[in-house]
Order: structure tokens, then C-alpha cells, then sequence
């Protein structure tokens, strides 16, 4: 599910774009899911709001 999510695809796009990262961990080449962190969503009259703490490993050369 959380591999699918709009949560996840944003947190991969954030994390590509970030320069600060990439100065201090190198150039990201992937990811790995990790199998903690979760997704909240709520719904009212307003629409859906939410939370996501969702754990990613990046993928660098030549280590993780």
C-alpha cells in the first residue's frame, strides 16, 4: 500500500531534489522500502487530512 501511495512518490521526489542531501550522502540512485512507518488519514467536512512516517533507504554507489 505505502508503495503506492502520493505519500511515498513525494517523499522520493523531496529527497532526489534536496541538494544538502546530496552533498553530505552523494548522488541517490534508489530506494528500498523498509518495513516501518505508517500513514494517517483523516476525513471531515473539510476533506482528508493526514500524517506519513515513512522509513527509506537510499541507494547510493557503491553502499546503501
Amino acid at each position: 500500500m505505502i508503495l503506492n501511495s502520493e505519500v511515498y512518490e513525494v517523499s522520493k521526489d523531496v529527497i532526489m531534489k534536496n541538494e544538502e542531501l546530496k552533498t553530505e550522502v552523494g548522488e541517490i540512485r534508489g530506494f528500498r522500502m523498509i518495513p516501518t512507518g505508517g500513514i494517517s488519514v483523516q476525513t471531515d467536512l473539510n476533506g482528508e487530512t493526514g500524517n506519513a512516517n515513512i522509513n527509506l533507504i537510499s541507494k547510493k554507489d557503491p553502499k546503501f
